[in-house]
């Protein structure tokens, strides 16, 4: 049962003393229900709450904007994560397993803008949590769809606010990245036939290997060798960004494809004939949607 504590000075609060009996509500149920955490960060997505509450969805966003008018909360809606700003200074987190469980949940969720008030939080309320903090961090550092921006708070010993420019910033060099990223995304789906969207589950590896010090040739090249992989079932699911361009295997795969490319990129008859089997399915499949819209176009003629 997911549960928090609430002072009984938090009725006096201005922040909360404000707010409609609804409001009120809303912010109990953010801080106590089945989906909750430790962290006060987790994924809550709006219908959930319309269906606990047996409200519209209408009416929880309402009530959410009066939440985050009051600095009680905040909500990304890209990702459907909640973050009760101030849960960690009334929910004391323990080091050792509880800090481990902490981060295990974090590992499940989507990447947020909300990440770096998370992080300010376990700064400011419980920084000897070594390996949580030292987490959040290397998560902010892989990020490049946004700045890391200063935090900062009113006063050590009043009430704390959290507060994080949520402004995007790309930069020049950032720019680059992404459209470094998104050539081999797209050069791995001209190859190999694939449909990766530009999405964060997409870029990541790619975006670490480049930030590493690999060059867009580099990661292209590795796709070229391992296209070999087409002529094996077991394999062929194995042509995605997630483990081409992951960290323990990267290294060797360059290797490598270094060495192939060195020998004239020879392969063998059966990877051959399993690469023109791959080009003739596509091909076939792009004749049939040809020759249904040639067939749609005579009969309505």
């Amino acid at each position: 049962m997911a549960y928090g504590e609430v002072q009984g000075k938090t009725w006096r609060s201005p922040s909360v003393r404000g707010l409609p009996d609804l409001g009120k509500l809303l912010w109990c149920y953010l801080l106590f229900n089945e989906h909750s955490n430790m962290l006060g960060y987790y994924l809550l997505p709006l219908a959930y709450m319309a269906d606990d509450l047996e409200w519209s969805v209408d009416k929880v966003k309402r009530y959410l904007t009066d939440l985050e008018k009051h600095n009680l909360i905040a909500y990304d809606p890209v990702t459907e994560i909640v973050f009760v700003c101030k849960y960690l200074k009334y929910n004391r987190l323990s080091s050792g397993a509880r800090e481990k469980g902490a981060i295990a949940r974090l590992k499940n969720l989507s990447e947020s803008l909300l990440l770096p008030r998370l992080l300010a939080a376990v700064n400011e309320w419980h920084p000897q949590l070594v390996e949580l903090r030292s987490h959040l961090e290397e998560e902010m550092s892989s990020r490049s769809l946004f700045g890391i921006h200063k935090e900062f708070t009113r006063s050590p010993q009043g009430d704390i606010d959290i507060v994080i420019d949520k402004g995007i910033v790309i930069d020049k060099e950032q720019d680059k990245e992404e459209t470094a990223t998104n050539q081999i995304v797209d050069y791995l789906n001209e190859k190999a036939h694939t449909r990766f969207q530009h999405s964060p589950s997409s870029q990541k590896h790619i975006r670490a290997r480049l930030q590493a010090g690999a060059t867009v040739e580099d990661c292209c090249l590795i796709i070229d060798h391992k296209l070999k992989w087409l002529s094996d079932e077991n394999m062929a699911e194995y042509l995605r960004p997630e483990t081409l361009f992951c960290p323990k295997h990267f290294e060797g795969y360059l290797a490598a494809a270094i060495r192939w490319d060195q020998n004239g990129r020879k392969r063998t008859k059966e990877e051959k004939l399993a690469r023109n089997r791959a080009i003739a399915d596509v091909g076939s499949e792009l004749y049939d949607e040809e020759y249904e819209a040639i067939g749609d176009g005579n009969g309505s003629g």
